[in-house]
C-alpha cells in the first residue's frame, strides 16, 4: 500500500491470490462431491440436505474465488487502497458463509453414511462422533466469525484514517458477543432432541440464504468497482458502515441457521406413535361398549 492508506499490519492484495486459489479448490472439491453424491444410492432423508448444502457452498465459494481474483488484480495507488479494503471485507464475509455451509454439508454427509449402516455391532455407538461433528461445525463457525471481526476492526481503522467512532467500535464488539452467545445457546439446545420440522425449516432457510447472500455480495462488489478512485480518498463514512453491515450482520442469519440445522448422527428414524383417540372419542367408545355389553346380558 502507499502512504495514503495506513496499513494495519498486512496487505490484502498479497493475500488475495492465495485466498482465491483456496476458494477455487474448495469449490472444485464441492462440485466433485455433488457429482459423486448424485451417482450414489444413499438414504434420501439425509442425501437431500447434504446435496442442498453442497450446492449452496459451491455457489458461495465459486463466487468468492472470483471476488478475491478481482482484488488480486487491483493496483494500490491513490484512493483505490480504500476500495480494496472494502472489497476484502465483502469477500471475507462470503468466504465465511461458504466454509460454514461446506462444513455443515460434510456433517449431513456423515449422517447419511451412518444411517445407511444397519449392523448391530459396536460401531453403532456414535455419540462421540456426533459430538465431534457438532464441535467441528460450531468451531468453524466461531472461527469464521472471529476472523471476520478482526478484519472488520482493521477495515474501520483504515477507512477512517484515524480512530473510528467509539459507537461503531462498540457495535462491532456487541455483534461479536451477541452472535457467539446465540451459537452457545444453540449448542445447549441441540443437546436435546430437536424437532425434524424445525431442523428442515432452518436448513432450507440457511441454504437459500447462503445462495442469496453470495449473489448479493457479488452485486455489491460490482457496485463498489463502479466508483472512481477519487471517490475513495478517503472512504465515505456511510459507505464504510454499509460494507460492515453487508459483511457482518447480513451474514449472521445464514451462519446461525446453518449451525442450528445439525442432524442427529446415528439416530434412526423413530417409528410413528400409535394414533390415540381424543378424550370425547374414548368416552363415546366406552359408552358404546357398555351399551353392547348390557344388550348382550339381557
Amino acid at each position: 500500500m502507499n502512504d495514503l492508506c495506513p496499513e494495519p499490519g498486512w496487505n490484502p492484495i498479497t493475500l488475495a491470490p492465495e485466498l482465491s486459489q483456496l476458494a477455487g479448490v474448495l469449490a472444485g472439491f464441492v462440485f466433485t462431491s455433488i457429482v459423486v453424491m448424485l451417482s450414489q444410492s444413499w438414504p434420501k432423508r439425509r442425501r437431500i440436505p447434504a446435496i442442498s448444502l453442497f450446492v449452496a457452498a459451491f455457489a458461495a465459494l465459486a463466487l468468492n474465488s472470483y471476488l478475491f481474483a478481482v482484488i488480486a488484480g487491483e493496483t494500490p495507488k491513490g484512493g483505490s487502497c480504500y476500495r480494496i479494503w472494502s472489497e476484502t471485507m465483502i469477500a471475507s464475509g462470503l468466504l465465511g458463509v461458504g466454509v460454514v455451509a461446506l462444513t455443515s454439508g460434510i456433517v449431513w454427509l456423515l449422517a447419511a453414511h451412518l444411517e445407511q449402516d444397519t449392523d448391530g455391532d459396536v460401531w453403532d455407538e456414535t455419540i462421540g462422533l456426533e459430538r465431534l461433528a457438532r464441535a467441528v461445525l460450531h468451531g468453524v463457525a466461531v472461527l469464521a466469525i472471529v476472523l471476520l471481526f478482526t478484519t472488520s476492526l482493521d477495515y474501520l481503522y483504515v477507512s477512517f484514517g484515524t480512530r473510528p467512532p467509539t459507537w461503531l467500535i462498540a457495535s462491532v464488539y456487541a455483534y461479536l458477543a451477541a452472535i457467539l452467545a446465540v451459537i452457545v445457546l444453540i449448542r445447549i439446545r441441540l443437546r436435546r432432541t430437536a424437532a425434524a420440522t424445525d431442523l428442515a425449516r432452518q436448513l432450507s432457510k440457511g441454504t437459500f440464504g447462503a445462495v442469496r447472500y453470495a449473489f448479493v455480495m457479488a452485486i455489491a462488489l460490482g457496485m463498489l468497482l463502479a466508483y472512481a478512485d477519487v471517490y475513495w480518498n478517503p472512504t465515505p463514512a456511510w459507505l464504510a458502515i454499509t460494507v460492515i453491515l453487508l459483511a457482518m450482520p447480513a451474514s449472521a442469519p445464514v451462519l446461525i441457521r446453518l449451525v442450528y440445522a445439525v442432524p442427529r448422527l446415528g439416530a434412526r428414524t423413530p417409528a410413528p406413535p400409535p394414533e390415540s383417540m381424543s378424550r370425547p372419542l374414548r368416552w363415546a367408545a366406552l359408552v358404546l361398549i357398555a351399551w353392547a355389553v348390557r344388550r348382550r346380558l339381557k
